[in-house]
C-alpha cells in the first residue's frame, strides 16, 4: 500500500496468509491436546499393567522415554506456529525515502530494524526469509504481499541513494 505521495510504502502479510496461520495454531493446538489426552491415558493403563510385573524395567524406560520425547516435540511443533503466527500478523515493513524499516508490532523479533537505503549491500533468499544485508546491519523479513514492488521499492531506494551521494 503507498500513499498519494509515493514517499512511503508499508507491507504486510495478506488477510488470507493471516487467516492460515491462525487456522494452523488452532490446529498444533489442537491435535496436541488429543496427543497429550492420549499419552494421559497411555500412560495410566501402562502403568497399571506394569504393576502385574509384566514388562522389564528397560522396556518401562524406553516407553517413558517415547512418550515424554513425543509431547517434548508436539510441544516444540505448537511453539513454532505460535512464532509463526506472531511472525505474519506483527510484521510490516515499510520502505521511505531514506531507509527500510522491518519491524513486528506485536513483539520485538530479531532481525528487526532500520537500514538506511545507502548502507543496503543486498537482499538473499534464506530458507524462510528474506535477508537485507548492510554494511553495518541485517535485516530479516518473511515474505509478504506483493513482495515483487517491495524489492523493486527497496533497489529504487538504494539508486537514488547512490546517485545522491557526492562523487569522490
Amino acid at each position: 500500500m503507498t500513499t498519494k505521495s509515493d514517499d512511503l510504502a508499508v507491507f504486510t502479510h495478506s488477510i488470507v496468509h493471516r487467516t492460515a496461520a491462525f487456522f494452523i495454531v488452532g490446529l498444533a493446538v489442537f491435535f496436541y491436546l488429543k496427543q497429550f489426552k492420549f499419552v494421559s491415558r497411555f500412560y495410566h493403563d501402562f502403568f497399571s499393567q506394569t504393576e502385574a510385573g509384566m514388562h522389564s524395567s528397560t522396556y518401562i524406560l524406553a516407553v517413558k522415554t517415547s512418550l515424554v520425547l513425543g509431547l517434548v516435540a508436539g510441544f516444540l511443533v505448537v511453539c513454532l506456529t505460535i512464532y509463526t503466527l506472531v511472525d505474519v500478523w506483527g510484521l510490516k515493513i515499510v520502505v521511505t525515502e531514506c531507509s527500510v524499516i522491518v519491524l513486528n508490532t506485536l513483539v520485538p523479533f530479531p532481525g528487526t530494524g532500520e537500514m538506511p537505503c545507502s548502507e543496503i549491500v543486498e537482499v538473499r533468499k534464506g530458507t524462510f526469509r528474506f535477508h537485507l544485508v548492510g554494511e553495518k546491519s541485517v535485516l530479516s523479513f518473511s515474505g509478504v504481499d506483493r513482495i515483487d514492488r517491495l524489492f523493486y521499492l527497496i533497489s529504487e531506494c538504494k539508486r537514488r541513494s547512490r546517485s545522491a551521494m557526492p562523487k569522490k
